[in-house]
């Protein structure tokens, strides 16, 4: 198959479709333009940005088939009968960002209070907002970054 080259009008005319695809709830079209930008500069990864597209435009597959042209080759948004590719990928980046946050903090006792947290959590021990509190808002004040990534793969 051979992919013709895209274009910023082609790019403009996708948004446009988006905010007018969700002109009756106006937070969605926000949030995929703050994910845009949080990919152009560099903060999330391209299989975040894959994650968060498809969880926004749950339900709109149109809209969904049509992000697709913009990925590069080997990167799509699957469905249901092929949904594991991108479920594994959101794992792999889940493992990732549990290194990146354990070199980041380089402090045993932070990282190990980190992994306690998510586990008290898994066991329904914490909850989310316990969770956000200790994590967000305790160990990693001072670390943007991991901030970040972490609100992503916080279950809302």
């Amino acid at each position: 198959m051979v992919r013709t080259r895209l274009t910023i009008r082609d790019a403009i005319k996708y948004v446009l479709t988006v905010r007018d695809t969700f002109q009756d709830n106006r937070e969605i079209y926000d949030t995929f333009l703050v994910v845009m930008k949080n990919f152009k500069a560099k903060r999330i990864s391209r299989s975040i940005v894959i994650a968060k597209v498809k969880k926004l435009f749950k339900g709109k597959r149109e809209l969904i088939l049509a992000f697709n042209k913009f990925l590069p080759k080997g990167y799509k948004i699957t469905f249901k009968s092929d949904e594991t590719p991108v479920k594994r990928s959101v794992y792999a980046e889940a493992i990732r960002f549990v290194i990146k946050v354990e070199k980041t903090l380089q402090d045993d006792r932070a990282y190990g209070s980190f992994l306690e947290i998510l586990q008290m959590h898994s066991q329904n021990k914490k909850s989310v907002s316990e969770v956000y509190n200790e994590v967000y808002d305790g160990l990693f004040r001072d670390q943007p970054e991991l901030r970040m990534e972490f609100a992503y793969f916080l279950p809302h």
